[in-house]
């Protein structure tokens, strides 16, 4: 039974706005999780606004203000600070802690139901402590470790209804998709309803124009409404430039949507009679100005008026940006129009008493012209939900543009496509005054600076005796022939008569130091060296790294220390196995630090075993022609491959031995015979003496990039 157009002209306006409202509905979730509602995409959007001058004063406002809080004798420098604060604001390394910071607050949001977006200033202070070096006699007074509020989810309009939304778009933004398909099929629905189907069709593309207006009217008008409703004249400002930031697709996404309503509204028109400009204006003015107009109309007609007045006074650039879309909007509709009578002409329908040819080709036109608008029904909605869900320029956070490991070639790469230049024995260096049987030129700040990307360590239990430290194990476990065969009888004679001297000193606690094997050779202490390299990373956002541990001590100390540290924050959790990330994955989620363990690391989830992620060479050669690319611990199971490339000659190598092996011929020749041989690219190639020969430049080949003229951090 067919419905009446009584029941069908209601029921049909019904599914139309319903579909309007699904298809805006469906098109914001999905751009919500783009800005808003996905932790990640949050904290970029946040990252790139500091772009913004007002949000950029604001936060160095409250970092300038949480400094002197914790050390009140900076306030005679306060000038000099909130001007190196206000200078770094927008550097990539700040953007990336604050985006560390707003990705756990807003996770704590969604999942505790927290409100504070807190900044840890200990990473804003390794940044500071760099820019205000030239200044070391306030470098030097500032707090190690602050914990700054900069913005609270408290501080904004409409708090509790604001982390709802929060909330409900995570958990909404899955459905996106059905919301959108649910939105055509009422819109579909609504033209099949409808007693007069072009009419309708031009009703829904109208509609779908008018939440393209709406959608610009709030984007245009939001940022002022909630500086007007902050508690303040700074935080308003923020808050403004939040709002632009977060909205900032929106602007294109609804023109994509509002063309897309006037196409299909023009496409309805372009098949009845002539559309009458005249007619269409004296109807416009009469809704305007008509004093016969019911009470409603004159309310409705009042507000809007109020509110046009207002934007046009308070966001002039914005009024002039609405009103040039109304006009090109009635432009574009016109346009369009003519386009479609050009591309498929009105005629009459042909008479009864045609001839049976000429009915056919006129009701082939009319079948062509309705499956068009019919096409269009479908498609140009489901192209407006796509461009308000995908519309908008990316989002691109700063260190996302620039190099990743010193070469912008390298972001986009699985890890396992990566070669990290890498030192053996890393800790041992020439610079550090204790170290007997250095295998380094500097220690490993400096060779983090210089381009080494991958770090052999060996951390033990030491005691710190006077300015020594002592091996924390019993002497009968000192087996001499274990470590003269690693140190030779010279060197394992000058560690006990150091020993030796140490008895009866007064000892400290027990801690973890960086040896080699004995700690009377030569120490540096674990949990500072880890906080410099945390310090490293955070001036250096596009940076990966590799530790490899020979470990003399128990997983959970090895945890603790990176915890003490603050460096487990930059660890890899993910599965140590193909696929890799790309190195810019890495980076976009700070899993910047891959840390293996060479004997032990159960217990602890990021902490993985070093053989069974990577393959390696041997490591014992005596001169250049024994180096092999035979498999050696681990077998051939791991997905990474260690090629250690140096020459041994105990008590430790020898800068005129480096010279040799680390020559740019002979370097590159082994790692492409390793490559070869076992079917892996070298991805870390450890040295000694990593600053003679040309380590850098053979790493950069087998990366394919030109011979490195600069360190990779300048």
């Amino acid at each position: 039974m067919s419905l009446s157009p009584r029941v069908r002209s209601p029921a049909s306006t019904t599914c139309t706005v319903a579909g309007v409202v699904l298809i805006l509905v469906g098109g914001l979730l999905g751009y919500g999780t783009r800005a808003a509602f996905d932790s990640t995409a949050f904290a970029d959007r946040a990252a790139q606004s500091l772009a913004d001058p007002r949000v950029a004063s604001f936060v160095a406002q409250r970092v300038t203000d949480a400094v002197i809080e914790q050390g009140r004798d900076l306030i005679p420098f306060r000038p000099i600070i909130l001007a190196t604060t206000q200078s770094i604001v927008s550097s990539a390394p700040f953007r990336a802690v604050v985006r560390r910071s707003v990705r756990e607050s807003h996770e704590l949001v969604l999942t505790q139901g927290g409100q504070d977006i807190l900044l840890t200033l200990s990473d804003v202070g390794a940044i500071l402590r760099s820019a205000l070096a030239p200044r070391p006699d306030i470098a030097e007074r500032l707090p190690p470790e602050v914990l700054a509020v900069i913005g609270s989810l408290e501080e904004a309009p409409f708090a509790e209804p604001l982390a709802e939304l929060l909330r409900f778009g995570q958990r909404a933004s899955s459905q996106a998709l059905l919301v959108l398909v649910l939105g055509v099929l009422f819109l579909g629905l609504g033209v099949v309803l409808a007693p007069g189907r072009r009419a309708a069709v031009l009703r829904t593309g109208l509609a779908l124009t008018g939440a393209a207006a709406l959608i610009l009217l709030v984007v245009q008008l939001g940022g002022p409404v909630l500086k007007a409703l902050a508690a303040d004249a700074a935080t308003g400002a923020a808050l403004a430039g939040l709002w632009d930031s977060f909205t900032a697709g929106l602007w294109s996404s609804a023109l994509g949507l509002g063309v897309f309503g006037l196409a299909l509204a023009a496409a309805s028109t372009a098949f009845v009679q002539e559309l009458q400009l005249h007619a269409v204006t004296h109807t416009v003015r009469l809704a305007l100005w008509s004093p016969q107009a019911g009470p409603w109309a004159k309310l409705a007609r009042a507000l809007a008026l109020i509110l046009a007045g207002t934007l046009a006074v308070t966001r002039p650039l914005a009024a002039v940006k609405l009103g040039l879309f109304i006009a090109g909007s009635a432009l574009l509709f016109v346009g369009l129009t003519d386009l479609f009578r050009v591309l498929l002409p009105l005629e009459a329908a042909a008479p009864a008493d045609a001839a049976p040819s000429v009915r056919v080709a006129s009701g082939r036109r009319r079948t062509l012209r309705v499956a068009l608008v019919s096409i269009l029904a479908v498609a140009l909605p489901i192209a407006a939900a796509v461009m308000l869900t995908r519309g908008g320029p990316p989002i691109v956070v700063p260190f996302q543009a620039s190099a990743c490991n010193g070469q912008r070639t390298l972001c986009d790469r699985p890890l396992d496509e990566v070669v990290f230049p890498a030192t053996h024995n890393s800790m041992s260096a020439a610079d550090h005054a204790t170290w007997m049987f250095a295998n380094h030129e500097a220690g490993i700040m400096a060779q983090l600076e210089d381009g080494v990307r991958g770090l052999l360590i060996d951390v033990y239990p030491g005691i710190r005796v006077g300015n020594a430290v002592k091996t924390d194990i019993e002497e009968g476990e000192l087996v001499q022939e274990k470590y003269e065969a690693m140190l030779g009888p010279s060197g394992f004679d000058a560690a006990i008569r150091i020993r030796n001297r140490m008895i009866g000193g007064t000892e400290g606690t027990p801690a973890l130091y960086l040896c080699h094997g004995l700690c009377e050779l030569g120490a540096n202490p674990l949990v500072p060296l880890l906080r410099s390299i945390r310090e490293f990373l955070i001036l250096h956002p596009g940076e990966v790294l590799i530790i490899i541990i020979e470990d003399a001590v128990a997983p959970a100390e090895i945890e603790a220390a990176f915890q003490s540290s603050g460096l487990v924050d930059f660890v890899y959790r993910g599965d140590p196995a193909p696929p890799w990330p790309t190195l810019r994955e890495m980076i976009a989620t700070d899993q910047r630090v891959l840390v293996l363990a060479e004997k032990d690391s159960q217990g602890v989830p990021w902490y993985h075993q070093a053989f069974e992620v990577l393959q390696e060479t041997p490591y014992s050669f005596h001169d250049e022609s024994e180096f092999s690319c035979e498999p050696h611990r681990g077998g051939t199971a791991g997905s990474l491959l260690l090629m250690n490339h140096w020459i041994s000659t105990p008590p430790s190598s020898v800068p005129s031995d480096a010279k040799i092996a680390n020559a740019y011929e002979v370097l590159l020749a082994r790692a492409r015979a390793c490559r070869a041989e076992r079917g892996l690219l070298p991805n870390l190639i450890a040295v000694d003496f990593y600053r003679t020969g040309d380590l850098f430049n053979v790493v950069w080949t087998l990366n394919g990039a030109p011979t490195r003229t600069a360190s990779p951090t300048d």
